[in-house]
């Protein structure tokens, strides 16, 4: 897999209209958060703290939360 630098590079190198037909999907285990997820702020708060602010400007990303029947991350 390619290293952040060179992702960024490369993103950078592209001009013009294009598409991408590569899509990664990546799992982290260990994000844990014992807080309870009550308003879309909370929500937030948790996906700000895992994003990754380097390709947020040239790179699509999606996060998705699961949380239990007491809305804590799971």
């Amino acid at each position: 897999m390619a290293s952040k630098k060179q992702k960024l590079k490369e993103l950078n190198s592209l001009k013009g209209n294009w598409s991408a037909a590569h899509i990664s999907i990546n799992y982290k285990t260990g994000i844990q958060n014992d807080t309870c997820v009550h308003t879309q702020f909370d929500a937030f708060n948790i996906v700000d703290s895992i994003w990754d602010r380097e390709l947020i400007n040239l790179q699509e990303q999606f996060v998705a939360l699961y949380f239990n029947g007491n809305n804590q991350l799971i």
